[in-house]
């Protein structure tokens, strides 16, 4: 199953592609939610600089922990799977922090 004359797979394929794609999108989507997740909570909630600063630093470090649970998952689970629902996931909260506004000046 070789796409080449030396008898090895290409590796810029395709799936190669899709997959590096995937990964910068969501790595991407992770660290534009880190840095602009400070400034929502100081002007959209009204939380103090200080605890801003907490809840963003024990975001990255809840992230440290998970990731070594993550990776025994992806060894073990099938990783189009896993990676579909982490991005819907992601998504989801995303939407939350969008819709936070919303629903919050509804209720008051």
């Amino acid at each position: 199953m070789s796409n080449n004359k030396g008898g090895q797979e290409k590796l810029w394929n395709r799936n190669y592609i899709m997959v590096l794609l995937v990964c910068t999108l969501s790595a991407f989507s992770f660290y534009t939610n880190q840095t602009i997740l400070s400034k929502h909570l100081t002007t959209g909630i009204g939380v103090s600089i200080t605890l801003a600063g907490t809840i963003v630093g024990l975001f990255s470090l809840t992230s440290l922990f998970c990731r070594p649970f993550c990776g025994l998952m992806a060894d073990r689970m099938n990783k189009v799977l896993l990676m579909t629902l982490s991005n819907v996931l992601m998504t989801v909260g995303l939407i939350g922090f969008a819709l936070q506004r919303v629903f919050r000046s509804s209720s008051s």
